[in-house]
């Protein structure tokens, strides 16, 4: 799979850059929302895992743009807000899933396991 991943926490960026890349994805980074939104209309990715707080364009932004431009791109919301609230807007925006942080290796991969297999549509 081709994975944008946009996040500016470089201890998030090494972790999910290292199993994405050691389960044979390929991994582009951005640490910007702006960076990340040019990126993922672009060029074309198979997912996208987004963090909701970033500098420049947050996460929500992000999305809103990207689901105009390429509605069927999964994208996976990251966020250490683990409160209700941000998973239920994540999924009224069209978020395909919820990454809470601080997040395990198990949490990734069972998070886009299904996106692996294409078995999300």
């Amino acid at each position: 799979m081709r994975v944008l991943l946009v996040e500016d926490d470089p201890d998030f960026i090494a972790l999910t850059e290292k199993i994405l890349t050691l389960r044979g994805h390929t991994v582009t980074t951005c640490e910007t929302g702006t960076k990340g939104l040019v990126q993922a209309i672009g060029e074309e990715f198979d997912l996208m895992i987004l963090d909701l707080r970033l500098p420049e364009l947050d996460g929500w932004e992000v999305a809103r743009q990207v689901r105009q431009v390429k509605p069927d791109i999964p994208i996976i919301a990251c966020s250490a807000n683990l409160m209700q609230a941000e998973r239920e807007r994540s999924r009224a925006l069209g978020f395909n899933a919820f990454l809470g942080k601080p997040y395990t290796i198990s949490d990734l991969l069972s998070t886009i396991e299904d996106y692996e297999n294409g078995s999300h549509a």
